[in-house]
Parts: C-alpha cells; structure tokens; sequence
C-alpha cells in the first residue's frame, strides 16, 4: 500500500471541526461566519485584480501633447527618396498608399490625421521642415497641427 497521501483540500467547517477537536477553537462557528469569511477573501481578491489593472493602464495611457521638428517626408522612404525630389517622392509614395511621416534627426515618426487642413499642410510640405504638434504613441504620432519652419 502506497503511504504518499495526496493533498486534500478541506472546507473551512472540516477545519474548523478539526482545530475544535484539538481544543485550538473553543467554539463552532456558524456557517454565517464561513459565508462571510469566504466574501471577504472574494472582495480581497477582486481589490487586488482592480488596482493591478488600474496600475497597467497608467502605463498605456498615451501621453500629452508634444511638438516636434523635422522634415516632412513618407513611410516608405523616409529621408532616402528613391523617386525625384523629396517632394516628388513624398506625394508620389503616399498617392501609393504610404503614410506621411515626419524624420526627426535619425527617428521616424508615423503620422496619423484625418483633418483635411492637416493632410492639405503635410502635402504642400513635403520634404520641407515643419513643427508637427500631437500625441505621441510609439513610433506615431497623432496629428493635431502642422505649422511650416
């Protein structure tokens, strides 16, 4: 007969009944008492799994508003045109489909909008300097204005 006894998981009454065997609990508890017990544990865990998420999306939270300097140019290309001048290539690249982008020194930014008057702007800016004002996130930035150097 195998003396490995596999771990058993006992009920607060089973443990309870146990301790008041041995003399540790003077009294019963009531299954009141359990209910309650067993609430309080839920609500502690609920707390702790609340505030862990709350402590993440602080983190994910997107920052404020920045502005950034640097040449209009596209996703694909970035500052190594490959068709024309950097404005050629700049319109020709997105009218294909590529994003409009904004190469700060070595980095290059992603920009996002759906304004008109800012798509209108970046065009008419392509491969020139601009100071680009919006929410960073990554690699993108939200556009909010777009105002020429």
């Amino acid at each position: 007969m195998d003396r490995k006894a596999k771990p058993q998981r006992l009920e607060a009454a089973a443990v309870h009944a146990e301790l008041a065997r041995v003399e540790l609990v003077p009294f019963p508890l009531s299954k009141e008492w359990e209910m309650n017990y067993a609430s309080v544990q839920w609500k502690t865990i609920a707390v702790i799994v609340v505030l862990a998420a709350l402590s993440l999306s602080v983190y994910a939270a997107p920052g404020g508003k920045q502005t950034f300097t640097g040449e209009v140019g596209d996703a694909m290309c970035g500052r190594n045109h490959m068709e024309g001048t950097p404005p050629e290539c700049t319109r020709t690249c997105v009218s294909r489909g590529s994003k409009y982008a904004l190469v700060v020194g070595d980095k290059l930014y992603l920009l996002e909008t759906s304004d008109k008057a800012v798509l209108a702007t970046l065009d008419q800016q392509a491969g020139k300097n601009v100071t680009v004002t919006g929410v960073v996130d990554g690699n993108t930035i939200q556009v909010s204005s777009v105002k020429a150097k």
